[in-house]
């Protein structure tokens, strides 16, 4: 069986609540579903989520979240049933509609492999993410976003795994021409500390890459409306490593500190 059920409710004219809670057997399989989960999938796991937000006033929010959730079967890198918590703590400050700031706070408990030596154990990890943003908009069809991330990750009696990410991003729209485009610095000690920020990409295309080793990253979307019935975009991005001097692994392996994406995608509507 799998079955997701919530509420949303507005308890005085400041405070929101959202409440969901699902349950997913270990042998649910569904390939097309996209509930609400803490895994990948929705298969083998149960849980319960908390959203709270406060409106301050009209410019000024807070909000957070607590989930709990527990997989009673194995799963990839947990060799044994296992559970968990994260929480979350926003803050959001709207001046005016060209400009908001907001800061976040993030920490999550699970458990997970761990090999010391020769042994394997299941262990509790901590992992804690901050993030500072602020959208503004320079001139009509001009806006910036500029964002600072850091954490980090740590195994149960290990010592830290650190890293961070700055983020500059611009998009101007002109016309039937949309360009949107981002210069981004980002350095971690490991794969572990590895810090995601959302791109955007080709219609219908999810991009929520991990920036970890030490390098840049850029990229520069282009979608331009030919007419009523064809719109065109083009996305090229690459990645420069500057601690190692190649690339991927095994068969993915770039005998280069770099790689280089293109994609060309074109719709017609009838």
């Amino acid at each position: 069986m799998g079955a997701v059920g919530g509420t949303l409710a507005s308890l005085t004219k400041k405070i929101d609540l959202a409440i969901v809670l699902r349950h997913y057997d270990r042998n649910f399989h569904s390939f097309y579903s996209n509930g609400f989960s803490e895994g990948t999938r929705t298969i083998n796991e149960s849980g319960a989520y908390l959203g709270l937000k406060y409106t301050v006033y009209r410019k000024l929010t807070v909000g957070g979240f607590v989930d709990y959730f527990n997989f009673p079967w194995l799963k990839y890198l947990v060799d044994k049933p296992s559970d968990g918590f994260d929480y979350l703590l926003q803050t959001r400050y709207t001046p005016n509609r060209q400009t908001a700031f907001y800061a976040v706070y993030h920490e999550e408990h699970k458990q997970k492999n761990l090999t010391v030596g020769k042994a394997k154990e299941v262990v509790g990890t901590t992992r804690r993410s901050y993030a500072l943003n602020a959208d503004y908009k320079l001139m009509r069809g001009l806006s910036l976003r500029s964002r600072i991330q850091w954490g980090e990750f740590t195994y149960s009696g290990q010592s830290a795994s650190r890293g961070f990410v700055l983020v500059q991003d611009a998009t101007l729209d002109y016309r039937r021409l949309s360009i949107s485009g981002r210069v981004a610095l980002f350095g971690t000690d490991d794969y572990d500390s590895r810090q995601y920020v959302y791109e955007r990409d080709v219609l219908y295309a999810f991009s929520f890459p991990a920036y970890f080793n030490r390098g840049v990253r850029h990229y520069l979307l282009v979608q331009y409306t030919v007419g009523r019935h064809l719109d065109v975009w083009l996305r090229w991005a690459r990645t420069d490593l500057t601690n190692q001097d190649t690339v991927g692994s095994d068969l993915d392996q770039i005998s280069a500190p770099h790689k280089t994406e293109v994609k060309i995608q074109a719709r017609w509507r009838f």
